[in-house]
């Protein structure tokens, strides 16, 4: 059996959401005994690092509380969640104006959504 690929090429877009009714499906689900998140939904939020190119994967990551500058897991350089930032429900333009300054040994990432600072 073969099935076609979409045409559109949406599904290439670098993370996945879930629908409404699939996130209350799994919320409606029981998780395992004893344990406190039972029936509960957990999102993360993934991320590769621009400098050593390591993959982070932050569980439970909240941008509303915790933002979208994190720490990379691999080489303690700060990152931007862009992706997150990319779907976030604030930017349905899908807005992306980053760019990097450099001052001195130290490169500056600039986004509407903050400031990064890498040491060379």
């Amino acid at each position: 059996m073969e099935v076609a690929l979409p045409e559109d090429g949406g599904y290439i877009d670098g993370s996945f959401k879930l629908s409404s009714e699939t996130l209350k499906m799994f919320a409606d689900m029981p998780g395992e005994e004893g344990s406190a998140q039972a029936g509960t939904v957990q999102m993360e939020a993934a991320e590769c690092c621009p400098y050593c190119e390591g993959e982070n994967v932050f569980p439970n990551w909240d941008t509303a509380k915790q933002g979208y500058i994190a720490k990379c897991q691999t080489c303690g350089e700060q990152i931007m969640l862009c992706d997150e930032c990319m779907h976030a429900g604030d930017n349905t333009g899908r807005r992306c104006d980053w760019h990097e300054e450099v001052h001195g040994n130290k490169t500056w990432g600039i986004c509407f959504r903050g400031m990064t600072r890498h040491q060379k």
